[in-house]
């Protein structure tokens, strides 16, 4: 801008547009370095993982304490989320692979709308239950900050393994080996 255009455009405006980049600024640097409340630990390893009952988007009811007697993995996703959508195949192909042998996959997502879900469940051919964490109760008390975010329960209800991030095929077989 020229000498002239900048004279022009009134002291008020350029000042509030200052300030209004000074707070937004401020705002950045407060999310970027200041420590996020939610620590995210989760639940303990060996601690027995907290009861919770959610439903399917038909309706069928899953509670996690009547699945005793059955390794569960417990994935937190999001169906917008690159990382959850990758890992997709490989869960149905571990679940197929183990279902008869007292495993269940609970695929836990966090609050999107049943078209989203179903559309989901659709394009990659889900066989496990999906259940909607409606009220964000679950998520909070597993403590998910990341997405994905699995976790396994062995046949007495106790949390044997925590897992960040997407998984492979194998990571999950030798967890699901190594707790069943």
């Amino acid at each position: 801008m020229s000498a002239v255009a900048v004279a022009q455009y009134p002291r008020w405006k350029r000042r509030t547009a200052a300030g209004v980049l000074f707070f937004l600024a401020l705002w950045m640097a407060y999310v970027l370095f200041v420590p996020n409340e939610a620590k995210g630990e989760g639940v303990p390893i060996g601690k027995p993982a907290p009861d919770f009952e959610l439903k399917t988007i038909d309706g069928t009811s899953y509670k996690l304490s009547d699945l005793k007697g059955k390794t569960v993995m417990l994935n937190f996703f999001a169906t917008w989320c690159p990382s959850c959508r990758a890992e997709m195949p490989a869960m149905e192909e571990v679940y197929k692979e183990y279902k008869d042998k007292d495993f269940i996959i609970l695929a836990v997502d966090l609050n999107e709308s049943d078209l989203a879900i179903r559309s989901f469940t659709e394009k990659f051919g889900l066989t496990f239950p999906i259940i909607v964490d409606k009220d964000d109760r679950v998520s909070r008390t597993y403590e998910i900050v990341n997405l994905p975010t699995s976790y396994f329960i062995d046949k007495t209800g106790v949390v044997r393994e925590r897992v960040l991030g997407e998984m492979r095929k194998e990571q999950m077989r030798a967890i699901i080996e190594k707790i069943q």
